[in-house]
């Protein structure tokens, strides 16, 4: 009997990976490669064509993904002389991101599953919440075809890859350690987020000696900082790879001005948690006043380490606040599927239960403009956003925006009238008696 749920959740999975990887178009502006996507895509072609390293910061450290499309650009043959062109030219950057973007996509997503099988979930729960991380506009699936020349997608690899592997051996066997080193050596050439997940478990280290279980200066210790020196390591050569780095990118200049943009509209990050995550998150915290909530936070520390440690990235890392947050899902989902298979915080009567996960689903639906492509519109969306015609826990009507579609980006107009409609989303949550 558990197959059949199985299977139907395992089809609304492929079902969703397909539709957004053949419908979703690739965005208008800029000839496809908007913003970062410009730079990605000139140091591909600068490795097609064998070329020095001549970027802007901080994007010319993130060698990864450009390399390995640049090397296909190389690798590709050339299209027949005589009858029809191919549709797929991967000597065209944008064509080899956006192959990269889809295979990545699906490690990721293998990787993810697999993560959430390791916090004890079951099988339907784990495709459940699979089938999430695929609808979120943010992920690989829905935007690797929208904006092509980026380096999340390949990063989402290694950083589940590293994440994956920590929880199958926590206590850090040589050969793991050997792993994680590695794992964290070529991510760092893709993007340096990936220092996060060997912090977050060194702060499991930290809080498990702190609380007298384990002791400070272990070979467990040496085990857990060797992977942050690989990481380090491989972001340092990452600076001698690069012929030149051009700007006047600073790591702290750069943090100091988000921090002040986010200290001045603080309602960009509280929306972002929504926007980004989804209702769920009325749930995760309302959870936190029942003890077997609490009790499975403590039992898994990484969890809250890391969603701070994100949420910290998240007000001081860039511009683009709605994907850092995005990245909490890997500790939130866990969390949620925890909620669902234990039935943590449910309403009591079953009428309550259909009306409380009916209104979620809705509302998570809605957030996520999950039958909704991301717009193409060739304009400088995300400077000049625009007013939508309507929302409701997302923009919506004729003419919406991709800068709409984020808190970071969409104008404080738009931002406080959601934020008025996700509290009363909340307050209808709590009238379904989930506290």
């Amino acid at each position: 009997m558990q197959r059949l749920p199985n299977l139907l959740a395992l089809f609304v999975c492929v079902a969703l990976a397909v539709f957004y990887t053949t419908t979703q178009e690739r965005t208008e502006y800029r000839e496809g490669r908007p913003y970062d996507g410009e730079t990605y895509w000139y140091q591909a072609q600068l490795v097609a064509a064998d070329h020095p390293i001549r970027n802007w910061k901080p994007f010319c450290y993130r060698l990864g993904a450009p390399y390995v499309v640049g090397k296909l650009a190389k690798a590709a043959p050339e299209p027949p002389a005589e009858g029809p062109k191919p549709s797929w030219d991967l000597r065209d950057p944008l064509d080899g991101f956006t192959l990269l973007g889809w295979v990545c996509a699906v490690l990721s997503t293998v990787l993810l599953y697999n993560i959430l099988r390791r916090y004890g979930l079951g099988q339907t729960l784990c495709l459940g919440l699979v089938a999430l991380y695929i609808a979120h506009p943010i992920g690989p699936f829905r935007f690797s075809p929208f904006f092509p020349a980026f380096s999340d997608p390949l990063a989402f690899v290694f950083f589940f890859g590293l994440f994956l592997t920590y929880k199958l051996d926590p206590k850090l066997s040589a050969g793991t350690t050997a792993v994680l080193c590695a794992l964290g050596f070529v991510g760092a050439f893709v993007r340096e987020i990936v220092l996060l997940v060997p912090l977050t478990f060194l702060g499991v280290h930290v809080w498990h000696a702190l609380r007298g279980r384990i002791g400070w200066f272990t070979q467990r210790t040496l085990f857990h900082l060797l992977p942050i020196a690989s990481i380090a390591i491989a972001l340092f050569f990452t600076r001698l790879l690069v012929d030149e780095a051009m700007g006047e990118y600073t790591t702290l200049g750069h943090a100091q001005k988000i921090w002040n943009r986010n200290a001045q509209f603080p309602e960009i990050l509280l929306l972002a948690l929504f926007t980004a995550l989804g209702p769920f998150v009325f749930w995760l915290l309302a959870s936190l006043r029942r003890a077997p909530a609490r009790g499975f936070l403590a039992q898994h520390p990484e969890i809250p380490i890391y969603l701070v440690g994100m949420l910290a990235l998240a007000v001081t890392g860039g511009n683009h606040t709605d994907r850092f947050v995005y990245w909490m899902l890997v500790a939130a989902l866990p969390w949620l599927g925890f909620l669902l298979q234990e039935r943590v915080a449910w309403p009591r009567t079953r009428e309550l239960r259909w009306a409380f996960f009916g209104l979620l689903l809705v509302a998570q639906g809605l957030t996520y403009r999950i039958f909704h492509a991301l717009p193409t519109q060739d304009l400088d969306s995300l400077n000049f956003p625009g007013e939508p015609g309507w929302y409701l826990l997302a923009p919506y009507g004729e003419g919406v925006t991709f800068g709409q579609t984020l808190a970071a980006f969409m104008t404080r107009e738009n931002r406080l009238p959601l934020l008025g409609q996700f509290a009363l989303l909340g307050l209808l949550l709590l009238g379904l008696k989930l506290w």
